[in-house]
C-alpha cells in the first residue's frame, strides 16, 4: 500500500462516518496519524470509532462494504482502552483496525494513560467531534 492508497482510504472514512447517525466521532490514530514520522506502505490504518452501540460494528461486518471489499475480518480486544476492535483486510491490500468505543467512554479512556497518549498525539480526525458530542480529546480535526 502506498501513501496515496493510505490517503485514498482515509478519505473514504469521513464520507462514510458523516452518514452514520450513531457515529459520534471517527478518529485516525496510530502510525497513519503521525505527523512527525508518517506511516510506511506496510502500515495499517487505525480508526477509533465512538458510537452509540459498539455491538452493531463488532457483531456485524456488513457496514465494511461501504469502505471497500473485505476479504478477511475478525474481532479482538483492543491493545488499550478495554474495548474491542474489528480488524479488516480489504481486497486492495488495505489493512484497517476499527476500535469501537461507546460514546460515553471518554472518561474511562482519559484515565488510561496509554489510550490518552494515543488520542493526544496530533491526529487526523475524520469526523471528530460532531457538535453536541461528549467527545473531549484534544484533536486536530481534518474534514
Amino acid at each position: 500500500m502506498t501513501a496515496r492508497d493510505h490517503a485514498e482510504f482515509i478519505g473514504r472514512v469521513p464520507a462514510w462516518a458523516a452518514v452514520q447517525p450513531d457515529v459520534h466521532a471517527a478518529i485516525i490514530v496510530g502510525s497513519a496519524a503521525r505527523l512527525e514520522t508518517p506511516a510506511d506502505q506496510w502500515s495499517d490504518i487505525d480508526v477509533a470509532l465512538f458510537v452509540t452501540d459498539p455491538r452493531a460494528y463488532l457483531h456485524d461486518s456488513a457496514w465494511l462494504s461501504d469502505l471497500g471489499d473485505p476479504m478477511l475480518t475478525f474481532v479482538e480486544p483492543t491493545a488499550m482502552g478495554g474495548s474491542y476492535e474489528r480488524r479488516v483486510l480489504f481486497d486492495d491490500g488495505t489493512e484497517a483496525d476499527f476500535a469501537c468505543f461507546p460514546v460515553g467512554s471518554t472518561e474511562h479512556l482519559a484515565a488510561d494513560l496509554n489510550a490518552r497518549a494515543a488520542f493526544t498525539h496530533p491526529v487526523s480526525g475524520v469526523r471528530c467531534p460532531v457538535s453536541g458530542s461528549p467527545i473531549s480529546f484534544p484533536v486536530r480535526a481534518v474534514r
